[in-house]
């Protein structure tokens, strides 16, 4: 029992020597570097070169990459490439069908040449073929009209032989005459009949004038002046009143017609005949006044285009006044835009490379329909490769476009770097990330194949470079406020704080 109180008691003797020690030495440690001393650490200044270096983590991607579409609907008529290829910029990668877009653009390349041509003829006036020609067709009207005034005395002839006709033989038994015309029929419609028998006296009336129109057209009008304004309009009148006649036989058959067919009719003898007549009268009436306005017709036209001829050879020896150029260009003008407008919607049947790349993805097959606006090829870039990295803020005010980088893949480790440049930096932050965020593509410097899109790395990106320079470490520094201070040694033989300022 005693020896065991010994053992606890120097246990506990050896503690408490040990914590008065412990205390001991921190006592002299505070006392000791609390006080001034005479000793100073010396810093030596150096010369060389200084490199400041940002470290930022990063993705490899292209520059370029598009997933391109055709500009409308349509059938896939060809796929000119397969995933992998590589490709030149400009090259048909994929087409529809163009068949109708073809025959529009054929179309608007003739348009355009048929308005050259007139813009062209314009301009160099009228060729000796052209005025013959078109002296030819002026000619040709002239003399077409002729004709048609010398078989105007024959059809007033055969008109007045027609009415003539129906009159004394069709129609004459009907009536009787003593100093004026009385029908000899009795009907029950009395004003009808006063009226036929007053209109059929007239007529005598208008066959001798018509017999004079005869004989004053065949004497007294020259139909070779076809050009008289005077002549013209006394054959236009000649040819009038020859209807109007024609006309007012017709409205007395159709009267007689009313009268002989009436029920109330009272008394009446050879209505058969009489029936007869007037059927084949009103065939012959209605076919003299076909003949006289197929003829009136026929005059109107021949002068129409006889007129027409006359001003197109009277444009052509005169040449085209500047304002006919004018329309002629704006015509030249709307043909051209024509065919760009063709071949720009023909174009849309086309996907081509905007740049040389890659093909990476093709999402369509031949023969069937795609929409417009929808991607169906992708590519990429295969030269202007870069690492994407994030900056942070404090970062982003080190670095500058065309700062240099060593840039590592994950996949080589430290073995192997790339050299690089920052050629873009985001102008605005990310608004994606929860903290402002801006994203710099550091562009390797040589093409390698090693170098994949999608391979993980990091870059040193060297924000500030100094050659032979003179520097010391910064532990020597003291900062106050924005200034940085150094003591300078003024005499190394007596190294004291009193002599470093």
């Amino acid at each position: 029992m005693d020896k065991l109180k010994e053992f606890f008691k120097k246990i506990y003797d050896n503690h408490f020597k040990k914590s008065i020690a412990i205390i001991l030495i921190i006592i002299f440690a505070i006392f000791f570097f609390n006080q001034k001393s005479d000793q100073v650490e010396l810093g030596k200044l150096d010369n060389g070169n200084l490199e400041e270096i940002v470290n930022v983590s990063g993705v490899v991607e292209t520059y370029q990459e598009s997933f391109l579409a055709f500009e409308k609907t349509g059938k896939v008529k060809s796929i000119n490439v397969k995933i992998g290829d590589k490709v030149k910029k400009g090259k048909t990668l994929a087409s529809l069908s163009d068949e109708i877009d073809y025959v529009n653009i054929l179309n608007a390349e003739a348009g355009v040449k048929i308005a050259e041509a007139n813009l062209l003829n314009s301009k160099n006036g009228a060729s000796l073929l052209d005025l013959k020609s078109k002296e030819q067709m002026v000619q040709s009207a002239e003399n077409a009209i002729l004709l048609a005034y010398q078989s105007i005395p024959d059809t007033i002839r055969n008109t007045y032989t027609t009415l003539t006709d129906i009159l004394g033989n069709k129609i004459g038994n009907i009536f009787t005459y003593t100093s004026f015309y009385k029908i000899n029929i009795n009907s029950c419609d009395q004003n009808l009949q006063n009226k036929t028998e007053i209109d059929r006296g007239n007529l005598d009336i208008s066959i001798k004038k018509l017999s004079t129109l005869y004989e004053t057209f065949s004497q007294n009008i020259d139909v070779n002046k076809i050009d008289n304004i005077a002549i013209n309009k006394n054959i236009d009148t000649i040819a009038e009143e020859v209807y109007n006649i024609t006309i007012s036989v017709s409205n007395l058959l159709t009267d007689l017609d009313k009268l002989i067919n009436a029920n109330c009719l009272t008394t009446a003898s050879n209505l058969t005949t009489l029936k007869e007549n007037i059927s084949k009268s009103r065939n012959s009436i209605d076919t003299t006044i076909n003949n006289i306005n197929s003829l009136k017709s026929e005059i109107l036209n021949l002068r129409n285009t006889l007129t027409n001829a006359q001003i197109s050879l009277e444009q052509l020896k005169n040449g085209d006044r500047p304002e006919k150029i004018l329309a002629l260009q704006g015509e030249l003008d709307r043909a051209k835009a024509n065919l760009i407008s063709q071949q720009v919607n023909n174009q849309k049947n086309y996907i081509q490379a905007p740049f040389d790349g890659i093909i990476s993805q093709i999402e369509i097959n031949l023969g069937e329909i795609t929409a417009s606006n929808i991607g169906v090829i992708r590519m990429i870039s295969e030269d202007n490769l870069s690492l994407k990295v994030k900056l942070s803020e404090s970062d982003l005010i080190k670095i500058n476009k065309n700062n240099t980088a060593d840039i590592y893949l994950d996949i080589f480790g430290e073995s192997k770097s790339f050299k690089g440049i920052i050629q873009n930096i985001d102008p605005a932050s990310n608004n994606k990330e929860k903290t402002s965020t801006y994203y710099a593509n550091i562009d390797f410097a040589e093409k390698d194949e090693k170098i994949k899109i999608g391979l993980n790395g990091y870059a040193k990106i060297t924000t500030n470079k100094k050659e032979n320079v003179n520097y010391i470490l910064s532990s020597y520094l003291k900062i106050e406020s924005d200034k940085a201070l150094v003591a300078v040694l003024k005499d190394e033989n007596n190294i004291s704080e009193k002599n470093v300022i």
